[in-house]
């Protein structure tokens, strides 16, 4: 009964910080923006454009607590499915998107 116990604590605490991102446009061209909103700010964002791989197609960047966005330029990616990765140190949130 314990395990299931901190099991479900853990999932609760997940939740509570949970990222709300938005990316735009999908399906994007040369330019990719992601709009980061957290309910709890934690110190430093990683956000990060992955290939099908999971490999990074770009340099990730990095955030502080007070930047809330980012914008990649994607002129360098050929077309495609990619892979939009926002990570703090207590949560991680992918999307997947895609390059015309």
């Amino acid at each position: 009964m314990r395990k299931i116990t901190t099991l479900i604590i853990l999932l609760l605490v997940r939740c509570v910080h949970a990222q709300t991102v938005t990316v735009s446009p999908n399906p994007f061209t040369n330019t990719i923006k992601i709009v980061i909103a957290d309910e709890k700010e934690p110190a430093v964002k990683t956000v990060s454009i992955l290939d099908l791989t999971l490999k990074p197609a770009l340099e990730p960047q990095m955030l502080r607590a007070d930047q809330h966005e980012v914008m990649f330029e994607t002129t360098s990616l050929p077309s495609g499915y990619y892979f939009v990765k926002v990570q703090n140190e207590k949560t991680e949130r992918t999307i997947r998107v895609l390059k015309e």
